[in-house]
């Protein structure tokens, strides 16, 4: 696949860049981007080699986002920081050309109300954009195990893709 961009370094994230940096055939490239560069900083060293290159967002600022992309040109983000931030992310992804993949669904800051209609409705804008997004792939076991199905996956499907509960990447993409 080429060049991944994780953004998040809590434990998600850390999980998230083990996994990645364990499948170099997929993963030619890590980068690892949070708002305290410290946390990516340590995430790296724990992994070892030097296999993650890691950097400083606010996945709040959409123009922050849209540079990090710039700078280091990932084939795809994986979003494992703050619900509330997905919506910033996505726009950032479409700016730039970048494939999105997430973990947890879309959920305003201060509300507990999470439901996918919000990141739906950028279904068009990523399909006109020939770019994927792929929705609520929340489990690491299940995310390990298609790592390298995403390798192959992602140049022929585009638009949004919403992952169902207990069903593989696999099965969505065969249609």
């Amino acid at each position: 696949m080429g060049k991944v961009l994780i953004i998040g370094a809590g434990g998600v994230g850390t999980v998230v860049a083990h996994k990645c940096a364990s499948h170099p055939e997929v993963f030619s490239e890590i980068v690892l981007a949070s708002r305290t560069k410290s946390k990516c900083d340590a995430i790296a060293a724990r992994i070892g080699g030097n296999r993650i290159v890691t950097d400083q967002v606010d996945a709040d600022d959409v123009e922050q986002l849209t540079a990090l992309f710039g700078r280091h040109r990932p084939d795809i983000c994986i979003n494992v920081a703050l619900p509330y931030q997905d919506l910033t992310i996505m726009e950032a992804c479409l700016k730039a050309g970048v494939n999105y993949l997430d973990t947890a669904n879309y959920e305003p800051k201060d509300e507990a109300h999470f439901e996918y209609s919000w990141q739906w409705a950028y279904r068009d804008r990523f399909e006109k954009a020939g770019l994927t997004a792929i929705l609520g792939c929340r489990h690491i076991r299940g995310f390990r195990r298609q790592a390298p199905f995403l390798r192959d996956a992602l140049p022929r499907h585009r638009g949004l893709q919403r992952r169902q509960p207990r069903q593989s990447l696999r099965h969505q993409f065969q249609s």
